[in-house]
């Protein structure tokens, strides 16, 4: 038996709400689904279809991940014609962000727990809006949203569950970032 996974980070309420907002505006713009805001989180990794007996093992390598405390600030808007996605993400990608992601990457791998070859490039993004009836002009993807702060403190682990209504995530498990140091 297996189960949907994967690692994330859950955005606080107000960035939550700053972003459903510029989802609704640009799903009535473009046609679309805007994601709902219940869901809205960013992919640290996908792990896909994941042996039940085996999540024990992944949470407990997923414990050993060290990180400090820091901060996104969503400030972007991009589009993926290919699947016809709408997202947010940063213009200045936190160092931080990438070596959480490539730690927790890293000891994954070395715990065989996920192959190399299963790793797909890190594009940090929050998906905004589903099936795109056209894509957005350069103009559109401005956004004009005040300033995000996200304080990132910890890492979750998500299983996906498909009903009636679309997907939702169940937190399996929460990763707290190893300090109190202020967040920068």
């Amino acid at each position: 038996m297996t189960a949907r996974l994967f690692f994330a980070l859950w955005p606080p309420a107000a960035v939550v709400s700053a972003l459903n907002a510029v989802a609704i505006q640009h799903a009535e713009a473009l046609g679309g689904k805007a994601t709902r805001p219940e869901t809205l989180h960013l992919t640290l990794l996908f792990l896909g279809n994941f042996a039940v007996d085996r999540i024990p093992v992944l949470i407990a390598a997923a414990r050993t991940v060290r990180f400090s405390k820091f901060s996104l600030n969503p400030d972007c808007l991009g589009a993926w014609s290919h699947n016809r996605l709408l997202w947010a993400g940063c213009r200045a990608v936190p160092p931080a962000l990438r070596e959480l992601v490539a730690e927790l990457q890293g000891t994954l791998i070395d715990g065989g727990l996920i192959s190399a070859s299963a790793i797909r490039e890190f594009v940090p993004h929050l998906t905004l809006v589903r099936k795109l009836a056209r894509q957005p002009a350069a103009e559109e993807l401005l956004a004009d949203w005040p300033p995000l702060a996200w304080p990132v403190t910890e890492f979750v682990l998500l299983q996906s569950q498909r009903g009636s209504h679309g997907s939702r995530y169940a937190t399996l498990a929460q990763f707290p970032a190893d300090d109190d140091a202020d967040i920068c």
